[in-house]
């Protein structure tokens, strides 16, 4: 039997009382709202410690050929032309159509790609927070501090 405290998960009975319209008053345990606050700070303090490590990056000169065609097939995309139909490329064309994006909103510039890059990097961090914490919240912050590390020497070049 069933807790009657507890919110219930979504059921067929939920449902088609739903869909008659039944209107019923849910409630949010308050212990569920204060086990969310610290994947916030976390999820925080990452982006943080990803923005400091990448500061440096941000002014390092055009340092790869990977990092120029991201550039300049970026612009093509933007101005129209489509990837392995109008130009070759040995990427697949999600970070082409992602710099376009960022080049028509933020302008055209190597700091656009890079805060796009840092961006990717924090994605990534998260997202192996996000796996380790389905075990706990140590082993959900070393994952992601060790995707940081390991992208590091990257810089914050847009590889999608």
């Amino acid at each position: 039997m069933r807790d009657s405290a507890r919110p219930a998960a979504l059921s067929v009975r939920s449902v088609r009382s739903w869909r008659r319209g039944e209107v019923r008053a849910t409630t949010v345990a308050p212990e569920a709202l204060f086990q969310r606050i610290p994947t916030v700070i976390d999820a925080a303090l990452v982006a943080l410690v990803a923005t400091l490590l990448a500061l440096p990056s941000f002014s390092w000169p055009l340092t790869s050929l990977d990092e120029s065609i991201l550039l300049v097939y970026g612009e093509q995309v933007g101005s129209g032309l489509v990837p392995h139909r109008d130009f070759f490329t040995v990427y697949g064309p999600a970070p082409f159509y992602l710099l376009a994006g960022a080049f028509s909103t933020l302008g055209s510039s190597l700091e656009t790609e890079r805060a796009l890059g840092l961006a990717l990097h924090i994605a990534v961090a998260l997202g192996c927070y996000l796996v380790g914490r389905s075990r706990d919240r140590v082993t959900a912050l070393l994952a992601a501090v060790l995707s940081l590390t390991i992208l590091f020497p990257l810089g914050t070049v847009a590889y999608a």
